[in-house]
């Protein structure tokens, strides 16, 4: 993974781990102190809990929600190879940078929608360092993002890295395949998030878009067979198996032929990088 870096919290992007809250925060942990309520001479509001609890992960260095975007240092021949015989590798590769700038504006009005910070977990091939990814990250994001390097190791191994990285009580996991998906399906998955729920966004190829995960709960990535239809199925068996609830979200589609992507350009997404890039790379659209 990344090393520690510089953080901005004045631009709205960090580069580095998830920061730690301002210190002004940390002397307001005296007002959850049990010899601090008791003069109060009142019964404890739910209010109080809440602002107590709040105070306490601040003090942990917690984020109440994330929403992580796993993505790829895009390179010709590495990304969207199912889409290269339409369009070439050059073309595929621009595609899916054109794909990726859509999914981060999308999280970026889904975080400020949910009040939730922003990871960009990047996998960087051996030759390259996580400097060549910032060109990656929105100009003028809403929310407040980070910026960090995938560590090895499948699927699963690296969504669990992006959900430690996020420290957050709900972590929304979101693929870089699905430039036309609305931003509140992933308010809606972070709303269901919660301790013994785990969320998914079923695709129609057997996967899941997103899924949202709380701190609390055992990711179900053990032995999921990463890239085939049975990712889908598999989950629910082994949530079934932990006495984890699964909340589906309605059925979506991810963009991995090129029939997808003619279906996406046929939607009324807004896709505005996905839609220019398909204008230089696809003749007929």
């Amino acid at each position: 993974g990344a090393g520690p870096a510089a953080t901005s919290r004045t631009s709205g992007t960090a580069y580095g781990p998830f920061p730690s809250a301002p210190v002004a925060f940390a002397t307001c942990a005296e007002l959850s102190h049990p010899r601090l309520l008791r003069p109060l001479r009142r019964p404890v509001r739910k209010l109080d809990l809440c602002l107590a609890s709040l105070i306490r992960g601040v003090e942990k260095g917690h984020v109440a929600r994330a929403i992580v975007v796993m993505a790829k240092l895009p390179r010709p021949g590495a990304v969207k190879t199912r889409l290269a015989p339409a369009v070439g590798q050059q073309g595929a590769s621009r595609l899916y940078t054109a794909f990726l700038k859509d999914v981060l504006r999308v999280v970026d009005t889904a975080a400020v929608r949910a009040r939730a910070e922003a990871l960009l977990f990047v996998g960087l091939p051996p030759d390259t360092q996580l400097s060549d990814a910032e060109s990656l990250l929105l100009r003028e994001p809403q929310a407040s993002w980070t910026l960090a390097a995938q560590p090895s190791g499948n699927l699963g191994d690296r969504m669990e890295a992006a959900r430690i990285r996020t420290r957050a009580e709900a972590v929304l996991i979101v693929g870089s395949d699905a430039p036309h998906m609305p931003s509140g399906r992933l308010v809606e998955a972070l709303k269901h998030t919660r301790s013994g729920q785990v969320v998914v966004g079923p695709t129609e190829d057997g996967g899941y878009d997103c899924i949202g995960l709380h701190e609390d709960d055992t990711a179900p990535f053990d032995g999921i067979p990463w890239s085939t239809p049975e990712v889908l199925p598999t989950t629910r068996a082994l949530c079934r198996q932990r006495g984890q609830s699964l909340k589906e979200l309605s059925v979506a589609y991810d963009i991995d032929t090129y029939d997808d992507l003619q279906r996406a350009l046929r939607s009324d997404a807004e896709m505005k990088c996905t839609r220019r890039a398909a204008q230089l790379d696809l003749p007929h659209t």
